[in-house]
């Protein structure tokens, strides 16, 4: 069969493409996607397979390795999960969702102490990273321990004050101890810092009786919240140009460009099922896959 044009063309594109982005990285990138799929399906074993073809061909890729491992323990091995993890930790140290995930799979199998042990060594050799103090944060409240959980999702606000799941977490604190009106206003300022948080949405769709918060664009919304504030006092969000939300300190300001957070990993639904609205708390990361 004779060569064409077209076909060359297209193997001089392939091989270029390979020489700036590798094909190992290609090929890890497509076996992750496939995997996100199957995960998102509850196909977690053919969702494993993918991930570990995507480790195969990118073995220093922290995210596909915590992917991996979530799968493995949605499997019900845990044993390979808990490797995984720790590998995964190995390469980055600084991995929240290989934390988050070796975490809940000490949770999951009747081991808090060993949970809580492993984040407070996170948070006591970075204690510069507020993703350290959310999952922190999140460990204690699991435990029943809310003030210990909001000294540290303070901690997480005082580095970086715009933290949406820092925020969202306080809130989460706020409405478990009855104190609605700080709820509300931390859930908002979490909005503020990224809108695209479904399950905050509906926890503030049940504390403000103002429907016309609940928009579809943030502009709309904040706009509508600030309006609100002419008519009743109280804990609400106070537009006031660049300052800093400072949810330390009663109700927070907020600012109408957030500072994104570099340790924030993607725009997602807080929740792992945010179907269930009622019985579900926020969760301190973001997927529980990543698409790295």
């Amino acid at each position: 069969m004779p060569i064409t044009k077209k076909t060359l063309r297209l193997s001089l594109l392939l091989t270029l493409t390979c020489m700036v982005t590798g094909c190992n990285t290609m090929a890890s990138r497509s076996h992750n996607s496939n995997g996100i799929a199957y995960f998102k399906q509850g196909e977690y074993q053919l969702a494993a397979e993918e991930f570990k073809r995507a480790v195969a061909d990118k073995p220093d890729n922290a995210s596909h390795i915590s992917n991996y491992a979530t799968a493995m323990r949605k499997t019900g091995n845990m044993a390979r999960a808990e490797e995984s993890y720790k590998h995964a930790l190995n390469i980055d140290p600084s991995h929240q969702p290989s934390y988050h995930g070796l975490a809940t799979m000490y949770m999951e199998t009747g081991r808090p102490q060993m949970a809580t042990a492993l984040l407070q060594g996170w948070v006591e050799t970075q204690p510069y990273n507020p993703g350290a103090h959310v999952e922190m944060a999140w460990a204690h409240r699991k435990t029943g321990n809310y003030a210990a959980a909001e000294q540290e999702l303070q901690s997480a606000l005082k580095i970086n004050p715009n933290h949406p799941v820092a925020l969202a977490q306080l809130g989460q604190i706020y409405q478990d101890t009855g104190r609605q009106p700080e709820a509300l206003a931390m859930y908002q300022s979490s909005l503020v810092s990224n809108w695209s948080q479904p399950e905050v949405h509906n926890r503030v769709a049940q504390l403000n009786p103002n429907p016309a918060f609940h928009s579809s664009t943030p502009t709309t919304a904040y706009q509508a919240q600030s309006n609100l504030m002419t008519a009743s006092p109280g804990p609400m969000m106070v537009p006031q140009g660049p300052v800093l939300a400072q949810p330390m300190t009663g109700a927070p300001a907020v600012t109408s460009a957030p500072i994104p957070d570099p340790n924030f990993v993607e725009p997602q639904p807080l929740v792992e099922n945010p179907a269930a609205v009622e019985s579900t708390d926020i969760a301190s990361e973001i997927p529980e896959v990543e698409a790295h």
